[in-house]
């Protein structure tokens, strides 16, 4: 492997579908929304000489407060995520 890392940050738009589903003896309740949000990340990248590499990427998305209806349902929506990757390039 190289020994010098690639170090890179990330910041960008990030949209989400949450899906919620609710049953109980008499019926059953569904709701869907898509929710907006941002999205930070950053990662570290080894590349090897014969076009392989590796990396390691954390990513924290936000999607902000839940509102039903115009009212604020108290649960924040966020994400957290960590990629472990290998590929090789040609």
């Amino acid at each position: 492997l190289n020994p010098n890392p690639l170090i890179y940050g990330k910041v960008g738009n990030t949209n989400a579908r949450l899906k919620a589903r609710y049953t109980d003896s008499v019926e059953t309740l569904r709701y869907g929304k898509n929710l907006d949000g941002y999205r930070l990340g950053a990662g570290v990248e080894y590349a090897g000489n014969s076009g392989y590499f590796g990396r390691l990427e954390y990513r924290y998305s936000d999607y902000g407060a839940l509102k039903i209806g115009g009212v604020n349902t108290g649960v924040d929506v966020s994400r957290h995520q960590v990629v472990v990757a290998a590929g090789y390039r040609f």
